[in-house]
């Protein structure tokens, strides 16, 4: 048999096909190990997967069991965007120590921005301002590089905030701005409605009252949730709260609280339940007062909010007429704090005005002295800390409230001359805050806002530094008082008083409630002209021996919501006031009894109209042959010609008078100026001349933010302004006549003199005017005139 039949190549053929060789059978081993770790691999990934879902949905939607369910995911793999969720559970659990200490550890991973987000948010709560900036802004730095939106317009909202904090509100106000900016490059309307918030909260804070409502319906509107809804309700409350509507107030914190759901939030519900007992005890609803404040105690174990309890308290039993209770409660309320405690600096001055108001109720004139002086002096460390914050609406309000009640308490007391003095007092410093006071910019920009209060920042020390604003000599003051005929309307605590010196010691007379002689008031002012009313007023109000005839002006300084009265026009046997002698107007008590007038100099005359006021050109023209002066007058007319008024001796102006909720302003062609800037850049001729509505009106009780107070803040001599608005006719043949008259050299007696001869006349714009500042010296006096 030959070697072909032996059949190797039929051996030769089968041993590819049977895998005979070890290392291949090894190799499929290993392959099918391989795929089944891969498969196991890929189940955990996806188990994973499903609790890191898990996790950032219970913390997104603030679920009770969030805690859990983000320690399981994160116990699985030590995920640092897992561990981040974890740490916001914890946050939002309550246990700031946990989420501080996860977040230390995360500060090393590639998760480190959200973790500084994280410690500035706890720093925050544990009022280190300093250190939560410091973290804030390395997330922010961070977040920018990482070019991840949602977390640095998180960063922006809460760095806002902490800048609210330190009264930064500015900065605060330009944060918000990139904070809605790049809520929207994140799509996120949950952001764009914290960053809202956060812009209400800085605008309530700073007084911009419609800024704030504007804000707070846009987050209303982003709101998806009962407990996002919530939030809303309570700022709204706030908002109400500040605006002194109690019953509104009480209704957003009542839905507030029923919107929110989370048995967690034990230190918002305790606040929000004092905000309702406060404000059922500002509405006298005594046991829904009670019934929160009670409430509201069970949840403060820890005494926290000791300090406003304690305040609620007093404010009920004042109200359940219980003196004795809210007088040692006041009493209380100021003694040392304990660890714990935390006593809102605005509250601290309400506690003492209630204080002095229950020791004057129960005429305790001593302790009612006390209490007010403990007032002032609170309100004046608030003023000095932060000078900014203490021109809020408000705390204007709260800065008056303990000078009228020192001012009762002394003249009850018969202390005529220290009640002068805490009456000229209170004048001084609403002539400084008033006029220093923020006025809202007509746009809602925040950047335009924030330039206008870091422009406040910048005019506010120019302000202070005016002679109308300065704390007085009260030895010069009172001796000037005794050298001039005064008669001072002061309004306190709803009570008019009447101070009068008559080359002697001053005295001060009660006239009566406000409300008692309103009515008569209000209807001599709507028409001045009714003699009827103004004999009435004038019986009323004015002492015998200021209707004599005299070249001796009468020196008036009217408080209160009598300021617009005027005087000029009131009337004895038919006959005005101002027939029988000048009057001169002040702003304050003075300090010297008259000036030496300055009329030599440059007059500017400006005019400036719309359109609706067609006879400011006549005015203007005819001012300007009186004066020499060359006029300007339509688009001519520009805050840079008010400007270079500034040591002129005259300036008129004809033009449309503004009042707003802050302060008085000029329209002028190329914008509107204000009483503040007129004061802050020392635009101060020697006589300015106001031919404008409601130059000497302003929304304060004190004129303190008029345009009168501008100019004499910033050192004019004499205002001629107008008490209400005046008609286009008549105020030319005014201004005419006043500079025939002599008005360049001796305003008090020109104006007087028009007035008298006018008061004979149709025209009914005469009583309208008056003249502010101080007499002029006898010695410039011409008896000729």
């Amino acid at each position: 048999m030959s070697d072909g039949s032996r059949g190797e190549p039929a051996v030769r053929l089968e041993r590819p096909v049977r895998i005979q060789r070890p290392w291949l059978r090894r190799l499929l081993r290993l392959a099918i190990v391989c795929l089944g770790v891969a498969i196991v691999a890929a189940l955990s990934d996806i188990r994973l997967f499903d609790r890191g879902r898990e996790c950032a949905a219970a913390v997104h939607g603030q679920r009770q069991d969030a805690v859990a369910v983000c320690q399981r995911a994160y116990q699985d793999n030590q995920d640092p965007v897992i561990g981040v969720l974890l740490a916001k559970a914890y946050y939002g659990s309550g246990d700031k120590d946990a989420a501080k200490w996860l977040a230390r550890q995360l500060e090393t991973t590639p998760q480190r921005s959200d973790a500084l987000q994280m410690l500035g948010r706890i720093a925050r709560d544990e009022g280190e301002n300093d250190d939560a900036a410091t973290a804030f802004q390395k997330a922010r730095r961070l977040h920018r590089i990482e070019r991840r939106w949602e977390g640095l317009a998180g960063d922006d909202g809460m760095l806002a905030m902490v800048q609210v904090d330190r009264d930064e509100f500015a900065e605060a106000l330009r944060l918000v701005n990139d904070c809605i900016a790049d809520a929207r490059l994140a799509g996120s309307f949950t952001l764009q409605r914290y960053c809202h918030l956060a812009a209400a909260k800085t605008l309530t804070q700073i007084g911009y009252w419609p800024a704030a409502a504007h804000e707070l319906d846009i987050a209303a509107d982003l709101s998806t949730t009962d407990f996002e809804r919530s939030g809303v309700m309570y700022l709204r409350g706030s908002y109400e709260s500040e605006m002194h509507h109690p019953e509104a107030a009480s209704s957003f914190f009542q839905n507030a609280l029923r919107l929110r759901g989370r048995p967690q939030d034990i230190q918002w519900i305790r606040t929000t339940l004092l905000d309702l007992a406060y404000s059922y005890a500002e509405q006298d609803a005594i046991g829904d007062a009670q019934r929160y404040l009670a409430d509201a105690t069970l949840l403060d174990a820890d005494h926290t909010k000791e300090s406003e309890r304690t305040w609620v308290a007093a404010r009920i039993a004042y109200s359940q007429h219980d003196l004795a209770g809210a007088a040692s409660l006041v009493e209380k309320y100021f003694q040392p704090p304990g660890p714990g405690d935390s006593s809102d600096r605005d509250d601290r001055i309400d506690v003492a005005v209630l204080g002095a108001q229950i020791e004057l109720d129960r005429n305790n004139l001593e302790r009612a002295r006390y209490w007010a002086q403990r007032g002032i002096d609170q309100a004046e460390l608030v003023r000095g800390a932060q000078p900014v914050l203490e021109l809020r609406p408000w705390v204007l309000t709260k800065r008056r409230a303990p000078y009228e009640l020192l001012f009762v308490a002394l003249a009850r007391s018969h202390q005529v001359e220290a009640a002068a003095m805490a009456f000229d007092q209170w004048q001084g410093r609403t002539v400084r805050d008033a006029l220093a006071r923020s006025k809202s910019p007509a746009s809602l920009g925040y950047r335009d806002i924030a330039d206008h209060i870091t422009q406040l920042g910048q005019w506010l020390p120019v302000v202070s530094r005016a002679p109308l604003a300065r704390k007085p000599d009260p030895e010069a003051v009172l001796r000037t008082m005794r050298d001039i005929d005064l008669l001072a309307l002061i309004v306190a605590q709803g009570e008019v008083w009447r101070l009068t010196a008559n080359h002697g010691p001053p005295r001060l007379t009660r006239i009566g409630r406000v409300d008692e002689i309103k009515n008569l008031v209000d209807r001599f002012r709507g028409n001045p002209g009714d003699v009827a009313a103004a004999s009435a007023v004038a019986a009323l109000l004015l002492p015998d021996d200021v209707f004599r005839t005299t070249r001796e002006a009468l020196q008036v300084l009217i408080d209160g919501e009598l300021a617009g009265l005027p005087v000029a026009a009131l009337r004895r046997g038919g006959l005005p006031l101002v027939a029988l002698r000048p009057i001169v107007r002040l702003l304050r008590l003075p300090e010297t009894r008259c000036v030496h007038v300055t009329n030599s100099g440059r007059a500017t005359v400006l005019a400036y109209s719309p359109g609706d006021l067609p006879e400011t050109q006549r005015e203007a023209e005819q001012v300007s042959l009186l004066l020499h002066a060359i006029g300007d007058t339509g688009a001519a007319a520009t805050k840079a010609v008010l400007l270079s008024a500034s040591y002129d001796a005259v300036l008129h102006v004809a033009t449309h008078g503004k009042v707003g909720m802050d302060a008085a302003a000029l329209a002028l062609a190329d914008g509107d100026v204000s009483a503040l800037e007129i004061s802050a850049r020392g635009i101060a001729p020697s006589l300015a001349v106001l031919s404008a509505c409601d130059a000497a009106v302003s929304k304060d009780p004190e004129l303190a933010g008029s345009l009168v107070a501008g100019f004499l803040g910033a050192g004019s001599q004499h205002v001629v302004a107008t008490l209400s608005g005046i008609s286009d006719a008549g105020a030319p043949e005014i201004a005419t006549r006043f500079y025939r008259a002599g008005g360049r050299a001796d305003p008090v007696r020109a104006l007087a003199k028009v007035q008298s001869e006018l008061a004979k006349t149709s025209n009914v714009d005469w009583q309208r005017f008056a003249v502010f500042g101080l007499d002029v010296c006898p010695e410039d006096v011409s008896e000729s005139r």
